[in-house]
């Protein structure tokens, strides 16, 4: 009589977790993280996870209030030692709610004036964020191509570098549109929850 020989289990276990989505406010309210595999196979062994490389337990709470990309990765094994590994990013970053006036997407300026340029950053409860470093840099756009980012000139002695600085609830930049030139610019703030923010203006 022939024994039947068991099929060989080659398939890794399925992974479930809470959802998240991609961007968080920074100090958006925490969010508790379960996760759990199942095999269909000879069974799980085990399932654990990371959070930017630290242990990670189940139900522990996800807090927003480190601005920049964070990964979790969910290792999940069988008890043949097939693995499944799930990865899941979300960034948390400031609220940035647009450059204010006088600059303006598709706005012309005149050679020569200085331009004020001023935002506002905020976390997911509306309080002003103090402490972002903010960098501008400017960068000539001709025929639809954003040439090589540079470092602008300001025309206030206020100005360090290409540093924003933070003044009366904005972050600001006087901007010496001489330093740039005739032209079409892209203007760009880089903050350092690692995201960007740019404008295009006419300089004339």
């Amino acid at each position: 009589e022939l024994s039947e020989i068991e099929p060989e289990d080659t398939i890794p276990p399925i992974i479930f977790s809470t959802e998240i989505v991609p961007e968080y406010y920074l100090n958006s309210a925490p969010l508790q993280f379960d996760y759990s595999a199942q095999d269909d196979g000879v069974g799980l062994f085990s399932v654990s996870a990371t959070l930017d490389g630290q242990n990670f337990e189940f139900g522990q709470m996800l807090n927003f209030a480190i601005p920049g990309t964070h990964t979790i990765v969910i290792t999940a094994t069988d008890l043949v030692n097939n693995v499944s590994i799930k990865t899941l990013s979300f960034d948390v970053i400031y609220n940035f709610v647009g450059f204010l006036k006088p600059i303006k997407s598709g706005e012309v300026y005149n050679l020569g004036r200085t331009l004020p340029i001023s935002f506002q950053l905020y976390d997911a409860n509306d309080q002003f964020i103090p402490d972002v470093i903010a960098h501008l840099t400017v960068a000539r756009i001709e025929n639809g191509v954003i040439g090589t980012e540079q470092i602008p000139l300001s025309s206030s002695g206020a100005d360090i570098g290409n540093l924003f600085r933070v003044e009366g609830g904005y972050y600001k930049y006087n901007l010496a549109t001489n330093s740039l030139g005739a032209g079409t610019w892209q203007i760009k703030a880089i903050l350092d929850d690692d995201k960007a923010y740019s404008v295009m203006v006419f300089i004339r």
